[in-house]
């Protein structure tokens, strides 16, 4: 029986070997940095169309792990991507601009792609493949096994362009007050609105608190933790216009175009679906501008002193860009979303 045990271990661990190597091919574009290996990824996940930047980051992250791991140099390219990502970059500058590069440096700072295009030994990922031990979705990561090696890996390959980390220190300066504390809060509303919809994709998601549920919260939480300011990032209009006039100069914040989930947020009426009414503040606003605000919102997240937050990957990768700095740190779990078909 042991025997059998080990032969089948090792054939899984063949096959899974057998099914990664095939999802990179080796290429040698001329002959420069002949001492270092690259190796080019990019999003080929089936539902990689729908992934925001986060979503992005997520499904690359895995990837970059391991090819540090096994000597490589991980280099990302979104334009030759073959899977569209609409929620990156605008439809004129798919396969011609890196979109990737809106956001981020190259996890290697000094290595540009065009180099790469040049260098002697470069793999490119062909397929889909990703390991789930490095994968940072919505579930909670405070106290996991993983959580200081995924600082490590942050601080490592994830760095904001510096255009964008400057002005994350311009905004800090100008909304945190010097020498004062500050809680952050981090809420998904516009998860409680599909739930409360009923949404079949948000199966499996995490539950979130209705906004007078999330003030009474946010005012224990204020005393709890002895602080008179709150940093809120919030994807909702009416959330955030309700929790910013019941906390008035308590509440700091990033102004930046929001989603019409709600209606009435007091009231918990989610908005009918019409898009026209739902992204009315991001008209004329061009995507890489939402992401770049957005990034700046989690950043300046990061910054706080502590975080109370819904689950969620956005407020996860805040928790990792703070880089186990927070004071204190609670995740609201209220469970999962079960669809009711």
């Amino acid at each position: 029986m042991k025997v059998r045990k080990e032969i089948t271990e090792f054939i899984l661990r063949e096959k899974r070997y057998w099914s990664r190597g095939r999802a990179f091919k080796k290429y040698s574009y001329g002959e420069k940095n002949g001492d270092k290996r690259f190796r080019v990824l990019c999003n080929k996940n089936p539902w990689a169309s729908a992934h925001g930047l986060l979503s992005t980051v997520s499904i690359l992250l895995p990837n970059i792990v391991e090819a540090r791991q096994n000597g490589y140099i991980p280099v990302i390219d979104l334009c030759r991507n073959d899977t569209i990502q609409p929620l990156l970059q605008e439809q004129e500058t798919v396969k011609v601009e890196n979109a990737w590069e809106y956001y981020f440096t190259q996890p290697n700072k000094e290595i540009s792609l065009d180099e790469v295009r040049q260098s002697k030994y470069v793999e490119e990922q062909k397929k889909d493949c990703m390991n789930l031990e490095y994968y940072i979705g919505d579930k909670f990561l405070q106290n996991d096994a993983r959580t200081q090696y995924l600082f490590e890996i942050i601080s490592q390959n994830i760095h904001l362009q510096p255009s964008i980390a400057s002005r994350v220190e311009r905004e800090k300066m100008r909304l945190f007050p010097q020498d004062s504390k500050v809680m952050g809060v981090g809420i998904r509303a516009g998860y409680r609105a599909g739930i409360k919809k009923n949404l079949s994709w948000l199966n499996g998601h995490p539950n979130v608190e209705s906004c007078a549920d999330y003030i009474k919260d946010i005012e224990k939480k204020l005393k709890e933790w002895s602080y008179d300011l709150f940093f809120l990032t919030i994807d909702d209009r009416q959330y955030f216009e309700e929790i910013k006039k019941y906390f008035g100069k308590s509440c700091i914040y990033f102004e930046r175009p929001r989603i019409h989930y709600f209606q009435d947020a007091f009231m918990d009426i989610p908005q009918e679906i019409d898009e026209k009414i739902r992204a009315i503040e991001f008209e004329g606003v061009s995507i890489k501008q939402r992401n770049v605000d957005y990034l700046v919102e989690l950043y300046l997240l990061a910054q706080c002193d502590s975080l109370y937050a819904s689950l969620g990957t956005g407020h996860n990768f805040a928790y990792l860009f703070n880089n186990g700095r927070y004071t204190r740190t609670e995740f609201l779990d209220l469970g999962a979303f079960e669809y009711k078909g």
